[in-house]
């Protein structure tokens, strides 16, 4: 819970922490139950793309993450597609991959899965908004009001839960 608090706030030293507490939890036994797993590898890639927003040696926690979700995706609950698309998105615009993020944010606002999960839709809203026009682009606009119209009263942070390696928008 502290670390998706620490990813709603940006505290990205206390993200390169729970980055690194989150591997004595994937030696525990219950870490076996996919579902368990999978939530905590995918929890571990968020932490270490937001801790390497803003180091410049920040290629040691990108290697992290990709791993981290290419394990999410090897264990195959569909469930966590559209999770592990959105955190590829931002893994590509920390690498300063723009295209790619762009194709991998379309994939996610496209999926019918993701449909039931319109927070996540919101944030692949607002990063491709972002990344296309900056904080006033109405893509941005559209997905601040469809977290608002759930309650999101910070729609900024909401998106940084679900979709952290995207910095600040311009």
């Amino acid at each position: 819970a502290t670390a998706t608090i620490d990813l709603y706030e940006r505290d990205r030293p206390a993200c390169e922490r729970h980055q690194r507490d989150l591997d004595e939890f994937l030696r525990a036994p219950f870490a076996f139950v996919p579902v368990w797993r999978s939530h905590v590898l995918l929890l571990r890639a968020l932490c270490a793309l937001c801790a390497a927003e803003q180091r410049p040696a920040r290629e040691a926690l990108l290697a992290q993450a990709a791993t981290d979700l290419d394990a999410v995706q090897a264990l195959g609950l569909r469930c966590f597609v559209d999770a592990v698309c959105l955190a590829r998105a931002g893994l590509a615009a920390l690498r300063q991959e723009r295209v790619r993020a762009l194709e991998l944010l379309d994939d996610v606002i496209g999926s019918a899965e993701a449909q039931a999960q319109p927070l996540l839709v919101a944030s692949a809203l607002r990063r491709r908004g972002e990344l296309m026009g900056g904080r006033h682009d109405p893509l941005t606009t559209r997905a601040d009001d469809l977290m608002r119209e759930r309650g999101v009263l910070h729609p900024e942070r909401m998106a940084r839960i679900f979709s952290p390696g995207f910095g600040e928008p311009s």
